[in-house]
């Protein structure tokens, strides 16, 4: 699934990795993230998070991302629903997301993993089902939407995501995803197009990336958490890779509330660095 701020507040959360509020651990947490990027690459989503008693937490995830190219802005819509129950030391999580755009591509995935861990580290072995659906126009320049066309691909993959207290103050952190696409995607309508999409850092290990790996670091300061984190992403229709280092810095604004800027460099294959960046605010409740 896509790795984005949101997703490693999350994390965050559900491990005790950044500040807690006042009053103990959040029994609901909610979250907005925005992103761009030099190229006009956005990116915008929002979480809400609910746990109970510790043991297990719903996620409902919404987002937008939009994309500009020569021909047109394409802009893609993201849904998610998530389950994860800690039986201790073993646990288990159920997740669908829907992205895209009814007008160009859409994709359904369906992720199951199961997870080993305690307050000192956290490692999850995922498998994923991804269905990808592809519409274009048949008639030519002047295309009306009763010409549609869909083509439809499958593809599977297989991950494994982690966290160690290495120290103190110092945590590991890291995730790689391998997604295994039919050899003809190449040969899809407007896939090439539609593929820039997994090219910005905003829009990271969505779209036609085959493969994502992240591995990061993580330093507490009093209440604050610094992190610096690494990603590269391989992209299923040339086998381009986009690399990024991200800083981030996470810190308390209010008794309830934490904000966390982030700030990196992306590299495509073939051409220059691209600056990127980002904030995401975090509200707690309960506890």
């Amino acid at each position: 699934m896509a790795v984005t701020a949101l997703h490693a507040a999350a994390a965050n959360a559900q491990d005790g990795a950044h500040p807690a509020p006042v009053g103990g651990s959040p029994e609901w947490m909610l979250a907005a993230s925005v992103l761009t990027d030099e190229q006009s690459y956005e990116h915008a989503n929002a979480g809400l998070y609910l746990a109970f008693r510790d043991k297990t937490w719903f996620s409902l995830t919404a987002g937008q991302s939009r994309a500009p190219s020569a021909e047109e802005d394409i802009r893609a819509g993201l849904v998610s629903l998530g389950i994860e129950h800690d039986f201790g030391p073993v646990g288990f999580g159920l997740a669908a997301e829907r992205w895209g755009d009814a007008d160009n591509l859409e994709t359904q995935d369906w992720q199951g993993e199961i997870f080993f861990g305690d307050e000192r580290y956290r490692v999850a072995l995922a498998v994923e089902r991804r269905a990808i659906d592809i519409y274009f126009s048949g008639a030519g320049l002047v295309p009306i939407a009763t010409d549609l066309r869909r083509a439809s691909i499958d593809a599977d993959g297989v991950g494994i995501d982690w966290r160690f207290r290495i120290a103190p103050t110092w945590r590991t952190y890291g995730s790689w995803m391998d997604y295994d696409y039919p050899r003809g995607i190449r040969l899809v309508p407007r896939a090439d197009r539609l593929g820039l999409l997994s090219s910005s850092a905003v829009t990271l290990a969505y779209s036609f990336a085959d493969r994502y790996e992240t591995l990061g670091f993580e330093h507490s300061v009093e209440r604050m958490l610094i992190n610096f984190d690494f990603s590269r992403d391989r992209s299923a229709i040339d086998g381009t890779k986009l690399r990024s280092v991200t800083a981030s810095l996470l810190w308390p604004v209010a008794r309830r509330m934490d904000l966390e800027f982030r700030l990196g460099s992306s590299r495509v294959d073939g051409a220059g660095a691209t600056l990127h960046g980002g904030l995401t605010i975090l509200v707690y409740g309960g506890g």
